[in-house]
């Protein structure tokens, strides 16, 4: 056993704090417990019986001190074996267990330290010391090499062992280098709400394991006492290490990072370039760190997580990236308007995971099954996961995004060549997402998923559904790509392909898309991955016992909280709830019928907003509800009401730059994702001018030819005998037009020629003056800003045609004049400096990108 020993005026320091003397005598230097462990205010030199006059423990003395404390003060029982016999834990075996108050002397009401009581037990080894219910003070940090030593609680929960201490100026109680199989488990160090923290330290050579350990009290900064609570370092590349159950959720003194201003934070675990074992970290919850939760970007090492929660740390949860590393079926959480309330600061940027190397620019490393649930945070966060340019060849996998915070990205992946926080990683740079869904209502100024310069990268089996105002993938200088298999369904343009060659198959938008399970999943250690369906419905008892049903147009299931009497049949519900502030929740899709109850009442709610159980509108001045229900087909409606329009903000999806409100009337196509609206006043018109599909108003399917003029409860008459289109009964209209609808210039009373086109070259029925209908979605090459041809093909769903209303390109060579080729719902063509434009309707069901030029696609109809 190595010790750090200082020269005294009078003899020798040890780093419990004491002294002996040139005599040989021990004292201890500030009233604490001598290397024998006994108490230093017994005075060692008085004739009281307890001790001989050269301080030697008598047999007078024995009988009075007791068994248990003798053996204390003489070392007998780690030494002999006295106490329980051999034991192992986690698979590290132990030949003597002691106790660390009936067989120690320990004080279990911190009050006397137990500093030196417990460095005999680590100087001696092979020991395990179980601590009753109490709590232990600690002053000193020991700091040496053992092999199989331990420390274990004795209580039910790890809290009812508590470690303190009265050091401000924070106190690693533990640094232990060199050793091997130790054991601390079902314990907590609680340096409570002063200056000063704790933490652990180690650098093993194998079998590590730290078990249920809590670390509880304020976090404060550097400056006032702030420690790493636990670094569990393997210097072996073959030795192991666990840390498993391990919880830090206090609160936190949050302040700059630490190259921006005078003081910093420290986080719960940090990791350097000395580990080149492997690491597990398993069943952890870390919340509420000032800076990285997780720091171990530097390590040669490998560190593997599973089923952990990480909630509101700032700057990152998690700093990680290399061959043999990867986080599994973890959850991330941000929602820093609802953080620990007794935080000191603000939080700057609390980004989930950064996937990075350092210096080692190491390729490899995964990511799988995690979720990332985003509802709050400060302006300056970028992406829940970034991926730096000194990592590569990585995998997302099985991973679900909810993303409600505007300008948040879901993943954001650098170019290597411009690596931020280390060196260029190891070729091959590219990344792979498999299985991936974005869902939420953030406006995003930046894509959803932004790549850059990494060939060969694949999206497959992936979706994204975002409601806010954003792009969906971005591939940029990323040659030998692929997407396919995936539903991208975004308000903005859904992929972008700059400078990059990419392969598209079956890219559809549909708006179903995973989101992720509840943090109870992974509070309790277990998986689920809760409803597959994009919206829920909740119902909550008003204390009265209610009988309630409703019905979808799509899927419906049971989410959290329905008891077996509560039915689903299909895509309808027959409930009871009672209990005031109970709920039953369900997912559903599709449209939306009322909410009836048969007996009783209760409040509803869709996706957090309360809605009038009858007609499900979410606004008083706005009461009524029209909700256009896809199956499919291309579909423009028109919908024209006495009142005001405006977009649901519950059901459907928001409504998009592609359809026009202005005021009491609507235009807008459905394909895929409903369309919904509040509105006041009555429906005066309602018309499809392409397609047709279900209509719901006031949450019952109505016939769309019974909504307005068509045929609505209002009869269409005026008191003075006009009707509605402002003809009388003799035919002419109110300001003089002829009775074929003409004004005296000509044109119709809706603006239309005499011909039937409109003013702005469409026909009534949205066809363009030569006669073709204008398809709903857009496609474009993009050759500006690029040098060298580029060459494409692709192939649609449904009807495909060129743009003719392209306007011409400065600089457009003569590659630009050539024809491209139509045939069917495939396109092939080439640009060079202009501008190749496409209208479709469905989805591209493939695509081919050879060259430089930029690609997006605008969909409108879903």
């Amino acid at each position: 056993m190595r010790h750090h020993k200082q020269t005294g005026e009078n003899g020798t320091q040890n780093e419990h704090g004491l002294y002996r003397t040139d005599t040989g005598r021990v004292v201890a230097c500030d009233g604490g417990r001598t290397e024998d462990g006994i108490d230093s205010d017994v005075d060692v030199d008085s004739n009281d019986g307890r001790t001989s006059e050269n301080g030697v423990l008598t047999r007078r003395g024995a009988l009075k001190m007791g068994a248990a404390a003798v053996a204390a003060a003489t070392g007998a029982t780690a030494a002999t074996g006295v106490g329980a016999a051999a034991t192992e834990r986690h698979g590290i075996s132990f030949s003597t267990v002691v106790n660390a108050v009936d067989d120690l002397g320990m004080d279990p009401n911190g009050n006397r330290a137990i500093d030196g009581k417990l460095a005999d037990t680590i100087d001696r080894g092979d020991v395990l010391v179980e601590f009753p219910p109490g709590e232990y003070l600690v002053n000193e940090q020991y700091s040496g090499s053992v092999d199989n030593w331990g420390m274990r609680g004795l209580g039910d929960a790890p809290d009812d062992v508590r470690f303190v201490t009265d050091d401000n100026d924070g106190l690693r109680i533990l640094n232990l280098y060199d050793s091997s199989d130790i054991v601390i488990e079902n314990l907590s160090l609680d340096y409570g709400d002063d200056d000063g923290s704790m933490g652990l330290n180690f650098k093993v050579t194998d079998g590590l394991q730290v078990h249920g350990v809590h670390f509880l009290g304020f976090n404060p900064t550097d400056g006032n006492g702030a420690v790493d609570n636990l670094n569990p370092q393997v210097v072996d590349p073959d030795g192991t290490a666990v840390v498993d159950g391990v919880v830090r959720k206090g609160p936190t003194d949050i302040t700059s990072h630490g190259h921006l201003g005078d003081d910093a934070n420290e986080g719960f675990m940090w990791m350097g370039s000395r580990h080149e074992g492997t690491l597990y970290i398993r069943n952890c919850h870390i919340e509420n760190t000032g800076t990285n939760g997780v720091y171990v970007r530097g390590c040669p090492g490998d560190i593997r997580v599973e089923n952990c929660l990480f909630r509101n740390n700032n700057q990152t949860s998690f700093r990680i990236g290399g061959d043999g590393c990867y986080i599994k079926n973890t959850r991330f959480e941000i929602d820093t308007d609802n953080a620990n309330p007794d935080n000191g600061g603000e939080y700057i940027n609390p980004n989930a995971i950064l996937f990075e190397t350092g210096d080692r620019g190491e390729s490899g490393g995964y990511l799988e099954n995690c979720d990332f649930v985003y509802e709050s945070a400060p302006s300056k966060t970028k992406a829940a996961i970034r991926v730096d340019g000194s990592g590569s060849d990585m995998e997302i996998r099985g991973c679900r995004f909810q993303m409600n915070v505007d300008d948040v990205q879901a993943i954001l992946v650098d170019d290597p060549t411009e690596a931020r926080l280390g060196d260029t990683a190891e070729r091959p740079w590219e990344v792979h997402l498999d299985g991936v869904s974005v869902t939420g209502s953030g406006s995003l100024s930046n894509p959803a998923v932004e790549i850059h310069n990494r060939d060969g990268t694949t999206i497959r089996n992936s979706c994204l559904y975002m409601t806010g105002n954003t792009d969906g993938i971005l591939l940029q200088d990323s040659d030998d790509s692929v997407i396919e298999d995936t539903n991208v369904n975004v308000t903005g343009q859904a992929t972008i392909f700059d400078d990059s060659s990419v392969d598209t198959t079956n890219v559809t938008h549909t708006d179903t898309c995973p989101v992720p399970g509840d943090d109870s999943t992974f509070e309790s250690s277990t998986t689920t991955s809760g409803s597959s369906l994009p919206n829920e419905i909740t119902i909550t008892g008003t204390g009265t016992k209610t009988n309630y049903e409703f019905a979808t147009t799509g899927g419906l299931e049971e989410e959290r909280e329905v008891e077996e009497w509560d039915e689903i049949s299909g895509s309808s519900v027959n409930g009871w709830i009672t209990d005031d502030g109970d709920v039953d929740v369900f997912g559903f899709d599709g449209g939306l019928g009322s909410v009836s109850f048969l007996e009783g009442k209760a409040e509803v709610s869709v996706n957090g907003h309360a809605l009038d159980p009858a007609t499900l509108s979410s606004d008083v001045d706005r009461p009524h509800t029209l909700q256009i229900v896809p199956t499919g087909t291309s579909t423009n409606y028109s919908l024209s009401v006495s009142g005001d329009i405006a977009d649901h903000p519950a059901l459907g999806t928001s409504l998009t730059k592609y359809d026009s409100l202005d005021g009491g009337t609507l235009e807008g196509w459905v394909t895929n994702d409903m369309d919904a609206v509040v509105f006041s006043g009555e429906i005066t018109d309602f018309s499809f001018v392409e397609g047709g599909t279900t209509v719901f108003l006031d949450g019952e399917e109505v016939a769309p030819s019974e909504l307005g003029s068509d045929g609505s409860t209002d009869d269409g008459s005026t008191d003075d005998g006009s009707t509605d289109d402002g003809s009388t009964d003799d035919g002419s209209t109110d300001d003089g037009s002829t009775d074929d609808g003409s004004t005296d210039d000509g044109s119709t009373d809706d603006g239309s020629t005499d011909d039937g086109s409109t003013d702005d070259g469409s026909t009534d029925d949205g066809s363009t003056d030569d006669g073709s209908t204008q398809l709903p979605n857009t496609l474009t090459i993009d050759g500006r800003d690029t040098s060298g041809l580029t060459g494409y093909e692709f192939t649609v769903t449904g009807d495909l045609e060129r743009d003719a209303a392209t306007d011409p390109v400065e600089g457009a060579t003569r590659w630009d004049d050539l024809d491209d080729e139509v045939s069917g719902s495939s396109a092939a063509g080439v640009v060079d400096e202009g501008i190749d434009q496409y209208r479709f309707s469905g989805d591209v069901a493939s695509m081919r990108v050879e060259g430089k030029a930029s690609l997006s696609f605008e969909d409108v109809d879903g």
